[in-house]
């Protein structure tokens, strides 16, 4: 009954869409930070406001409806390269989960997103070739940054694959591998600026309900 309720919203706001401008949330950071953790949190009462790209993507596919013509072209430039192809099909599943929520007049948050996940040369050759796609793709976009140290984070993903695997109880994350992904994400954060994108950087060793305070005034702030 819930999901069929669901469904009728977001039909109805999907064919009489609201005048205002609908956001994306993006929870950006390297693998292990917490980000999933906080999307969780920051979201178990917001539900009601906030869907996830994956709805969105579900209902779109329902309907077999076909993106608009500014979507479709954004599309286009991303599939372009062979990461977004198969056998890499993880990132055209997000590419689509993200073009889909553009396409629906409702809010929408992503914690595995294009742009974290994306190889940094792809978005980086679209801004120097399609820089208008980009402007279009961040369109009504607000980032949140979680960020931390890379010995931080080895020892949080060490303890997570040692609780979910315990074959690897001597298996530990490379921090210098961790290092080089903090700088790529850094250059992520760098291309964000350049478009103007709304971001919000947060201390991931700071308390989970001061972190989900900064982020739904945040959200407030650009609603």
């Amino acid at each position: 009954m819930k999901i069929y309720r669901n469904f009728k919203r977001i039909l109805a706001n999907f064919l009489y869409p609201k005048k205002k401008k609908e956001l994306i949330i993006e929870f950006i950071g390297v693998s292990g930070v917490g980000k999933t953790h906080l999307t969780k949190k920051t979201f178990a009462k917001f539900s009601n406001k906030f869907m996830s790209k994956g709805f969105a993507r579900g209902f779109f596919k329902a309907l077999e409806l076909n993106y608009p013509k500014h979507i479709q072209q954004i599309e286009d430039v991303f599939c372009k390269y062979p990461e977004f192809n198969p056998p890499h099909h993880f990132l055209k599943k997000y590419l689509t989960g993200e073009l889909c929520a553009r396409c629906l007049s409702r809010n929408f948050y992503i914690d595995e997103a294009v742009i974290n996940t994306a190889p940094l040369y792809i978005l980086q050759d679209i801004d120097k070739n399609h820089p208008e796609i980009l402007k279009r793709f961040f369109k009504n976009t607000i980032v949140v940054w979680e960020t931390d140290t890379a010995h931080n984070i080895a020892i949080k993903r060490t303890l997570r694959q040692k609780q979910q695997h315990k074959h690897l109880s001597n298996w530990n994350v490379d921090e210098v591998a961790i290092n080089d992904n903090i700088k790529i994400m850094n250059e992520r954060i760098k291309l964000l600026q350049k478009y103007n994108v709304p971001i919000l950087t947060l201390d991931a060793n700071a308390p989970i309900g001061e972190n989900v305070k900064q982020v739904k005034a945040f959200i407030k702030k650009y609603q």
